[in-house]
């Protein structure tokens, strides 16, 4: 457990005795993810001190992953291949069950770390192809190799998200 670790941020109530400015909530919430990220994971961030966006919207998504294990998209974007796709083909205009594993290792650069998050696997009730990816993929599958790729984006064919699992999290108390 972190008692106290110099991270070079300074706030602006402590310089005058505790009467001046109180942090933002956004900001105070953001740095209680951060060091619930910081336990969870047992890596040290040290945070800069200047934050973007971007770096709320990533510690909130590792956040609920190293904390519940899954977070859910509504949509997903990924590269398959040409021949999977042209021997399945006549089913991609209908929705169905999305279910993908994949063995690679997900990482996430957050600072000055790098988070390690794990396989993920992708899960949908009933999730379809989105109309722009349809509308290309006929021409996109007529020409190339088996082995070449295209991008496609998954979108729920229903009200319920696409979901995705991090088996590795969270963390039992034992590990």
């Amino acid at each position: 457990m972190l008692d106290q670790v110099h991270t070079g941020f300074q706030n602006t109530a402590l310089h005058d005795n505790g009467s001046g400015v109180a942090p933002h909530p956004g900001l105070v919430a953001l740095v209680k993810e951060a060091a619930a990220i910081q336990v969870q994971t047992n890596t040290i961030l040290t945070i800069p001190t200047q934050l973007m966006s971007a770096d709320s919207d990533l510690i909130s998504e590792i956040h609920e992953i190293v904390t519940t294990g899954r977070v859910h998209a509504t949509s997903v974007n990924m590269q398959l291949n040409k021949g999977a796709l042209r021997k399945t083909f006549s089913n991609l205009d209908r929705p169905g069950p999305l279910q993908i594993d994949f063995k690679e290792q997900r990482a996430e650069k957050l600072w000055n770390s790098v988070i390690n998050l794990g396989p993920l696997k992708l899960r949908a009730e009933e999730a379809i192809i989105d109309t722009a990816t349809r509308a290309k993929l006929r021409d996109d599958l007529a020409k190339g190799s088996d082995h070449d790729s295209v991008a496609i984006t998954f979108v729920p064919a229903s009200d319920k998200p696409i979901e995705i699992i991090y088996p590795n999290w969270p963390k039992s108390d034992s590990n």
